[in-house]
């Protein structure tokens, strides 16, 4: 994933340059300015190289810490940015970028768990940021559905996000794993309102009706349905023969 220019501007300039140096050596300063238009170019290797100057200049530069972290993401050094994250975070407890970085980071491994901690600071510092807040759902649905459905229904608030029908389905799916099939029902519906040509939707109010709320008749109408809204899916092609041996199973 490629970091937003805007984001590596507002580091820099939140952070700034915090060391002195020699009158011959550019300050932290130049070397992330510089570092920044490399960036923007999408040439992390000079980015990079720049940015090391910086935080070999001075470690305790929160600011270079959290753009080598970026850099060395987007050098695929995931390993790496990870240890570079956390140390701008320890040196900047109080930075939202900082944190917010580290539990994204934490997220992209697939260690949830640990990501959870600094994204819900990063929460605390800018409540209501929606890319926190659909994180913390996320890192929720593998670990607390109880957590996930929280964040999730919190972004449903949000005005960019209250007419997306996978939000709805993704707390339709979490609810049955809760075994909550009236609050699922209520996501899916919701869902079909906002997209009712929605494939996803169609399946999952099949599945609900065939399997939880033991209703044939409605399961027969939303599998025929996703049949009709795939059939140029060449992609679903093996999930269409799951749904079409179904069909025929409750139909006899």
């Amino acid at each position: 994933m490629k970091i937003c220019h805007i984001v590596i501007i507002a580091i820099v300039l939140i952070f700034g340059a915090v060391s002195c140096s020699p009158a011959k050596k550019k300050t932290n300063t130049e070397l992330l300015n510089e570092a920044m238009a490399y960036a923007d170019r999408a040439d992390w290797r000079k980015a990079l190289k720049l940015i090391q100057q910086a935080v070999e200049q001075d470690p305790r530069d929160a600011g270079a810490q959290l753009f080598c972290a970026l850099a060395l993401e987007n050098a695929a050094s995931l390993s790496e940015a990870l240890d570079k994250a956390k140390q701008a975070a320890d040196l900047a407890p109080d930075n939202f970028f900082a944190q917010y970085t580290l539990g994204r980071l934490y997220f992209r491994i697939g260690s949830y768990d640990r990501a959870v901690a600094p994204l819900m600071r990063a929460l605390k510092l800018r409540p209501g940021d929606p890319n926190t807040t659909l994180l913390l759902a996320q890192a929720g649905a593998r670990r607390n559905i109880g957590m996930a459905l929280k964040f999730y229904g919190d972004l449903t608030k949000m005005k960019d996000y209250s007419a997306q029908s996978a939000l709805w389905n993704e707390m339709g799916v979490l609810s049955l794993a809760d075994k909550k099939q009236d609050k699922a029902y209520q996501y899916f519906k919701q869902a079909e309102k906002l997209s009712p040509n929605n494939h996803i939707t169609a399946l999952n109010l099949a599945v609900l009706y065939d399997f939880y709320l033991h209703n044939k008749r409605e399961a027969i109408t939303y599998y025929r349905k996703f049949l009709r809204q795939t059939q140029t899916r060449s992609d679903l092609d093996a999930k269409r023969v799951e749904v079409n041996m179904r069909l025929r199973e409750i139909e006899n």
